[in-house]
Order: structure tokens, then C-alpha cells, then sequence
């Protein structure tokens, strides 16, 4: 049920980006089908990765994240990724819930704890990177270089955390904390 709001909101806010004036109805539905979506994809990575903690949990993350099953369904899954691009400039409403939609990957992200002002850093540019990197795989559907960019993104992600762990020398360190 999410995935079809998901894909009628995103019809609705490309439908919308062409008006003037768009239709009062169809702005708090845009709004709550971003909120439905966001919520189920952050339940089901948080449910993938529920038996794992550090590292191996934000590898799962990472793996259902960067998939080439949510690279080819973008209706089915991450709202920010889906309807940045244009909802957060058409309306108040989607904006406001894509912010959301942030707000709870971020959380999803920081589960392993709060950490410092440099740790929420890492975190913040790994949510970003992967986002991005869905957008542009996306953009080159059909092509190599849209499951080259997701891989190469998760990949990268993987091994900078990895870095940074065997750089503290054996201590515990969740990886982009």
C-alpha cells in the first residue's frame, strides 16, 4: 500500500511542479503518503538489521539501502531519494515531510548512539552519500553506470568505516561514529 501512495505522490508532485495553484487536496496527501513510505522503509532496515550492532548493522543498512532492487523501484522505498528533487521546492507539505523522512533515517543511523559533533558528521555524510548515490543511479537507470554508482558508493562507505575502525587500534568504535 505504501509503495502505490509513494507513487502517487510522486505523480502528484510532478503534476503539481506545472501548476500555479495546486489542488488543496492533494497537498496533505502528498505529505502523509512521504510520511507512510518513510516510515516502512526505515522499519524494514531497522528490522533487517535488528540482530546486528556497529559495523555489521550499518552494513546491512548500507546492503538494503543501496540495492539494486530500490535502485529499479523507486516508488517502493525511500521517499527523500524519490521526491527531493522537486517536492521540497513545490510544497510546504512535502518538504516538511521529507524533513521527517531525514530526520528518522538519521535516527535510524544514529541508533548505535548519539555520539559527538564529529561522529554525527560521519553520519550525516554517509546518509547523504548513499542518497545521492541512489538519485544518480537512478538517473542512469538502464545503463552500467546506475549499479556502478551504487556499488561503488556502498563500497566506499563500507571501507571508510572500516578504516576508521582499524585506525583506533583495537578499541571499540561503531563504524561512522
Amino acid at each position: 500500500m505504501t509503495g502505490a501512495k509513494l507513487a502517487m505522490a510522486s505523480r502528484q508532485c510532478s503534476r503539481l511542479g506545472h501548476r500555479r495553484r495546486p489542488d488543496a487536496l492533494a497537498i496533505p496527501l502528498v505529505g502523509e503518503a512521504i510520511d507512510a513510505a518513510s516510515i516502512e522503509t526505515v522499519a524494514a532496515m531497522k528490522e533487517a538489521s535488528k540482530p546486528a550492532q556497529g559495523p555489521a548493522r550499518l552494513g546491512i543498512i548500507l546492503d538494503r539501502y543501496l540495492s539494486r532492487e530500490h535502485l529499479a523501484h523507486p516508488g517502493y522505498g525511500c521517499p527523500v531519494a524519490a521526491l527531493a528533487g522537486g517536492a521540497a521546492h513545490e510544497m510546504k507539505a512535502a518538504r516538511e515531510a521529507l524533513q521527517r523522512a531525514v530526520g528518522r533515517m538519521l535516527a535510524m543511523l544514529e541508533a548505535d548512539g548519539p555520539g559527538a559533533k564529529r561522529e554525527r558528521r560521519r553520519r550525516l555524510a554517509a546518509l547523504s552519500s548513499a542518497v545521492g548515490a541512489l538519485v544518480l543511479g537512478r538517473v542512469l537507470e538502464g545503463t552500467p553506470a546506475g549499479e556502478e554508482v551504487i556499488d561503488s558508493v556502498r563500497a566506499e562507505l563500507l571501507a571508510a568505516g572500516d578504516r576508521r575502525m582499524n585506525s583506533t587500534r583495537g578499541a571499540a568504535h561503531p563504524r561512522f561514529s
